[in-house]
């Protein structure tokens, strides 16, 4: 895998960074505190939580208003179900 490749060991866990309906950035997270429950948690709350290292990977060009927008409501349509570990 690429993480080998670059000697990283393997990820310990991936969300995505959306804008939350309030405007406030959120975290979108599948497996939730090794539950298997998708949630969308405050940025501000979440990150502290985590200990260790915290990789960000920037966007090269940003989002419009409108693909925001879009992200935002899939964000909130996968909050809280279940996630499908078998796949």
């Amino acid at each position: 895998s690429m993480y080998r490749l670059a000697f990283t060991g393997k990820p310990g866990h991936g969300g995505v960074v959306v804008t939350m309906p309030d405007g406030r950035l959120g975290l979108l997270e599948a497996g939730y505190n090794v539950t298997p429950w998708t949630r969308l948690s405050p940025l501000d709350y979440r990150m502290p939580l985590y200990g260790g290292s915290t990789w960000v990977r920037e966007r090269h060009v940003p989002l419009t208003p409108e693909q925001d927008a879009r992200l935002t409501a899939f964000a909130v349509s996968k909050a809280d179900k279940r996630y499908a570990i078998g796949k």
